[in-house]
């Protein structure tokens, strides 16, 4: 029975592990999209696209956006516009509307967006994870990811039968 035990909370724990890992990677596949979003807790993840908010945030970076009640000018927030989501910074709010700009860019964005439309605040930065979400979307990419997680499972097996002789 004791041999059981931790046999079985290591099996448990193998589960887990590949559950999670395949969960990250199906997360950046999906992340990759600028049409889309994953939301996770009340969290959205994306990858910035391009360089209008260059040097803060620059393409490849992988950010965590989360809905404020309330923003304010000097905040970067992400909103749809013509099909893709664009995060660019609040650069003054006129009734209830947000001037918004990149930080790259000579000028505001042409038309303010209503304080509701917006998704919301960029509360973290993760550089260049957002590249492993591009690498991911290929057919080689996501054929790494699945090597990487079966060269995982049969190197925690060989340990645990190392650990058994």
């Amino acid at each position: 029975m004791n041999q059981e035990c931790p046999s079985l909370w290591k099996k448990g724990f193998k589960v887990i592990i590949l559950i999670l890992l395949l969960t990250a990677g199906l997360t950046l596949i999906k992340t990759y999209s600028s049409h889309s979003r994953i939301k996770r807790f009340g969290y959205s993840f994306l990858v910035v696209t391009s360089g209008s908010m260059e040097p803060v945030l620059t393409p490849g970076d992988l950010i965590i956006v989360q809905a404020q009640s309330e923003y304010r000018a000097g905040e970067i927030v992400t909103y749809p516009a013509d099909g893709f989501l664009v995060t660019h910074r609040v650069k003054a709010i006129v009734d209830e509307n947000l001037i918004l700009q990149g930080d790259a860019n000579n000028a505001a964005d042409a038309n303010p967006v209503p304080a509701e439309q917006i998704l919301g605040k960029v509360i973290l930065t993760v550089p260049w994870l957002g590249h492993a979400a591009l690498f991911l979307k290929t057919p080689v990419g996501f054929l790494c990811f699945l090597v990487i997680g079966f060269l995982i499972e049969c190197g925690l097996s060989w340990l645990s039968k190392k650990r058994k002789e």
